[in-house]
């Protein structure tokens, strides 16, 4: 009995010690304490090396010449910007805003001038870069019409240079084709016909050949 009675006594200790612990800290959706983000599915994401903050949806991203600055271009549901890294410190330098913007990036070494893909405005948006400052300065505005017979307005994208910065190619999803613009006028002189909806352009070394994927074949 004394047995039964001692084992009664002891439970019902270590029930009263187990309901006066302290509860587990609840887990939120969102950051950690060790820089990790805690998803709702449960699972746990940890970045790998450093974070920069730009602004909404980053879409491409080139480096400077000098290896000083990287440019981003961001098309989100905020307005259009362009974004100057400085690598070395890490951070944001300057953000300047555009009429419009997807997706195409492409500096002119020599000239220093950043040519940007202007999505639904038709256009390509010609900047000039301050290597040293890193300051943008938007100097001109390419229109790209629409091909002929084509009936639909040109939604631009990627755009590349010539090895000889003379010519940039520019993606026209809508109008399934490369605009090729003589950047001494400032016109269209042709449009080369791709695949559906061009997303990248690149020119091969030597400029006699150019590489484009289509994202709907």
């Amino acid at each position: 009995m004394k047995t039964i009675l001692f084992l009664a006594i002891a439970s019902a200790g270590a029930y009263m010690l187990q309901d006066a612990a302290p509860p587990a800290a609840t887990e939120h959706v969102g950051k950690l304490p060790d820089g990790g983000f805690l998803l709702n599915s449960g699972w746990t994401l940890r970045p790998a090396g450093e974070q920069v903050p730009v602004d909404t949806f980053p879409m491409s991203a080139i480096t400077a010449a000098s290896g000083k600055y990287l440019l981003v271009l961001n098309g989100g549901y905020n307005p259009p910007t362009v974004s100057v890294i400085d690598i070395a410190a890490k951070k944001e330098v300057e953000r300047t805003p555009i009429p419009d913007g997807w997706l195409g990036l492409a500096l002119a070494p020599r000239s220093n001038t950043l040519y940007v893909g202007g999505g639904s405005k038709g256009s390509v948006y010609q900047m000039a870069f301050d290597p040293a400052s890193g300051k943008l300065t938007q100097s001109r505005e390419l229109a790209v019409p629409a091909a002929n017979g084509s009936g639909n307005v040109a939604f631009i994208g990627d755009v590349a240079l010539s090895p000889d910065e003379r010519t940039l190619y520019a993606a026209d999803l809508y109008n399934d084709s490369l605009a090729v613009i003589d950047l001494s006028s400032g016109q269209v002189t042709a449009h080369w016909k791709t695949g559906r909806r061009p997303y990248r352009i690149l020119v091969v070394p030597g400029g006699r050949r150019l590489f484009v994927s289509s994202w709907a074949d």
